[in-house]
């Protein structure tokens, strides 16, 4: 919810209308801890790489700084299931 709470403004200022929600037709249950941790480590290599795509693109200011704090949320959250998954 952070992250959906950190575009939301965003999305009024530059009138751009909410997508659908759509996220339950990608979420699936792995089978154990290590698939999880698996399953995390490339959903956020993925969205690391979506927003490093976004900020070559010539955009205002607060989007920019939007979407590298987004970024740099995903580095972390990514160092974090690397751990989990050399634990396992």
């Amino acid at each position: 919810m952070r992250h959906i709470n950190a575009l939301l403004p965003l999305f009024q200022r530059y009138q751009v209308p909410l997508p659908d929600d759509e996220s339950r037709s990608f979420v699936t249950t792995p089978e154990n801890i290590k698939a999880a941790y698996a399953a995390g480590v490339q959903g956020k290599i993925d969205n690391i790489s979506m927003y490093e795509g976004f900020l070559t693109f010539n955009i205002p200011t607060d989007v920019r700084t939007a979407f590298s704090q987004l970024r740099n949320a995903f580095l972390n959250h990514l160092a974090a299931f690397e751990r989990g998954l050399t634990r396992i």
